[in-house]
């Protein structure tokens, strides 16, 4: 990927961080889901429509890393070769209708 910046928008350790990043505000939140667990929000505000598709598959690969590495689990992460599901969660949001056309890195 190209270099990028960001600009923090606000921090509320360790609740919440929004940031600025290339256009596109995100927003992680954290809450507590009880004893065993908490809740995380991905909140995603796209700077251009068509990178909806794109963005999202791109996130469903990464936070299935992520869930992996909460479960103690290897993950390979979205650049592991031919095998990654980037593809397929890509076609999926294609068929569902989400706008795409934004340049995909890498392709």
């Amino acid at each position: 990927m190209p270099e990028s910046h960001g600009t923090v928008l606000a921090v509320d350790p360790p609740r919440n961080l929004a940031f600025d990043w290339g256009g596109d505000e995100i927003r992680f939140d954290l809450e507590d889901a009880g004893p065993d667990g908490t809740r995380f929000t991905l909140t995603h505000v796209l700077g251009e429509e068509n990178t909806a598709a794109r963005n999202s598959a791109g996130w469903e690969v990464c936070l299935s890393a992520l869930d992996a590495k909460a479960r103690g689990e290897r993950f390979q992460g979205p650049h592991a070769g031919v095998t990654t599901p980037w593809k397929e969660y890509y076609q999926g949001y294609l068929d569902a209708g989400l706008p795409s056309g934004a340049p995909i890195p890498g392709a």
